[in-house]
């Protein structure tokens, strides 16, 4: 996206940007969320917008294996499969596994104006190996123990749903800082779209702090100044 027109979006798919926002927080639309408490939906699309170009990939790159893995659930679906039976895929050369996946009891609506609905959560991950974890050590070895656990498994886990696949796609939106985020980063790292060495590169010291910190307006704002 341009951060020129975001800045000037006042609607998208004919809702306000305002409207979206708050459907989108917790305990509106739905219990989790689309976004945080503190983020906006324009924030959110400006963030992931340059996370997305500091790794030099555009939305379609990073929809595309996330659309691999919910074809995979289809397939299986369709030919009477169980997913329980996958012990792993391969994406890129790497082992990706499908922890879990399932459908609610209902369907959730999107926050857009659009034909999207949402019927199934996704969990995928893979295993870092010893090489990008002791790469990670010696990064950042300013990290607590409970920060660097939490950092790994950032860099190699996503439980997301159905419809984040169709967001990324058409607007560029990951969904904010909630449960169901897929962040681009993780995204990269767990599907190898970038190796752990160039997205440590991408963001010269600060990777945990790109995947923790949420997306509010002050700290976009913030973040055009640097």
């Amino acid at each position: 996206h341009s951060e020129i027109e975001l800045d000037q979006t006042k609607t998208i798919t004919g809702k306000s940007s305002g409207e979206i926002t708050y459907i989108g927080r917790p305990e509106r639309s739905s219990g989790e969320g689309f976004v945080s408490h503190d983020e906006d939906i324009i924030s959110v699309l400006k963030g992931d917008n340059r996370l997305a170009k500091k790794l030099g990939l555009t939305h379609p790159q990073m929809a595309k294996p996330l659309f691999h893995v919910w074809n995979i659930i289809k397939r299986h679906e369709r030919t009477g499969g169980a997913l329980g039976g996958i012990d792993y895929f391969l994406y890129n050369g790497r082992k990706i596994y499908l922890i879990g996946s399932g459908s609610g009891h209902g369907w959730q609506d999107s926050i857009f104006h659009d034909e999207i609905l949402g019927m199934y959560h996704i969990e995928i991950g893979r295993d870092l190996d010893q090489d990008e974890k002791s790469f990670l050590h010696e990064k950042y070895s300013n990290l607590s123990a409970e920060q660097m656990t939490e950092f790994l498994k950032m860099l190699s886990y996503i439980h997301t749903g159905k419809m984040v696949p169709y967001y990324i796609m058409r607007y560029g939106f990951y969904e904010g800082h909630t449960d169901y985020r897929a962040d681009p980063i993780a995204i990269a790292s767990t599907f190898g779209l970038r190796s752990i060495e160039e997205i440590a590169k991408a963001f010269d010291g600060n990777l945990y702090k790109a995947l923790t910190e949420h997306f509010t307006k002050e700290n976009v704002t913030s973040g055009e100044q640097k």
